[in-house]
């Protein structure tokens, strides 16, 4: 008898533990979660999209005021050197800010650093549609209009890891086409409730992981890159960004086959709305080389080193194979190239802290360009040439 109490004792103690630990789980994240995004806005890439959208500056309230939702990664987000700049969560900071100025659309980001396609196009619009299904968040609205950022810096790459790491998948399988499309409908597209219970151990093990993380070693310093800024040569850092220039065009098209299927899941998931993809450049791409060779971000163990004409030949090819896509499926393209190029003859457009990212003067150009296209005052032309110097 004294056995059975013992064990019933310590049956209850364990249940009542069990159910504080639960209750405490879900009370405290449910607090991170709605109020978190606000408080700790450098911390915002460890929340979920379904907690950042409820407090954006640039936004109407997601419930109940049309937007245009903003897709991508971290372009779509605003990081770079204007973000931090700010002293108020409330200030503008990236092209979101500067589409709502000169257009009266609010728009709304899901973007997320470090999304490729698969998950800026699937992934993380599922999630913020479905906000709902977390008790805490009420129900987003459907967007008005889509615009979708393809950073050609690193968006293929991102799809090529999808593609190795998420499908453990080869580039050249045949059933590529059909193992994205299945992944996507099955898995990236769907949410549960069991998913929002998640979202909190997730942005936990993300600080935890961050916070532990240590370089593997010390990594060799790249040349410095060389262009013309106001018809003068200056120096920026090496190992800046580029167009993908350790991928052919086999490559190239193995990614694009991840951006493929993820626009057609988005416009299944999101019938009739306008879908406008913006090609956005590399850094390498903006600037004017003024030395023959220049140095990129390297991924896949590649050479960093290039011929700087490359450069502009494959964010050409990019922009070919991109635009095809886009207007197979009837969606309208935007090459922003061009009015970014024109921004960085005379001034920089990125750094000078952060140089993955744009500045206020690259933020403020790309959502110009945008804007221009959602009002009507411009209609994008296709692929500029850059690889014809007459035309640069």
């Amino acid at each position: 008898m004294k056995s059975a109490r013992r064990l019933r004792s310590f049956v209850t103690n364990a249940l009542l533990l069990a159910g504080a630990v639960s209750l405490s789980y879900l009370l405290i994240g449910a607090a991170y979660l709605a109020f978190g995004p606000r408080l700790l806005p450098n911390l915002i890439n460890y929340f979920p999209v379904t907690a950042t959208i409820w407090w954006q500056a640039s936004a109407p309230h997601p419930e109940r005021e049309p937007y245009v939702a903003l897709l991508g990664d971290s372009y779509a987000s605003g990081m770079g050197d204007w973000r931090a700049e700010r002293r108020d969560w409330r200030e503008p900071y990236h092209s979101a800010d500067v589409i709502r100025a000169l257009t009266g659309k609010s728009v709304l980001s899901f973007g997320r650093s470090g999304a490729g396609s698969a998950e800026a196009i699937v992934s993380q619009p599922a999630e913020a549609l479905d906000a709902a299904r977390c008790l805490i968040f009420p129900q987003l609205r459907l967007p008005s209009e889509l615009v979708v950022y393809f950073y050609e810096g690193n968006d293929l790459d991102n799809n090529i890891a999808y593609i190795e790491q998420v499908l453990s998948a080869s580039l050249d399988d045949p059933l590529l086409s059909q193992r994205i499309a299945e992944q996507l409908r099955t898995d990236y597209g769907v949410t549960s409730p069991a998913t929002c219970l998640g979202y909190f151990a997730s942005a936990l093990i993300g600080l935890v992981n961050t916070a532990l993380w240590t370089p593997d070693g010390e990594l060799p310093v790249p040349a410095a890159n060389e262009f013309l800024i106001g018809g003068r040569p200056m120096q920026m850092p090496g190992g800046l960004q580029g167009p993908s220039l350790e991928l052919d065009q086999a490559g190239i098209a193995a990614a694009l086959l991840v951006t493929d299927r993820s626009l057609e899941w988005l416009t299944t998931r999101l019938p009739g709305v306008p879908i406008t993809v913006v090609l956005v450049p590399s850094v390498l791409t903006v600037y004017r080389p003024a030395a023959p060779m220049v140095t990129a971000q390297i991924y896949w163990d590649s050479n960093g080193v290039h011929d700087a004409d490359r450069v502009a030949v494959q964010s050409d090819l990019i922009c070919a194979g991109l635009s095809a896509i886009v207007s197979r499926q009837g969606l309208r393209f935007l090459d922003a190239r061009s009015a970014l190029r024109a921004a960085a003859r005379d001034t920089l457009v990125h750094g000078p802290q952060d140089w993955r990212h744009f500045n206020r003067v690259g933020y403020t150009r790309l959502g110009e360009t945008v804007a221009a296209v959602l009002s009507g005052t411009s209609v994008p032309e296709g692929c500029a040439r850059l690889a014809n110097a007459a035309a640069n």
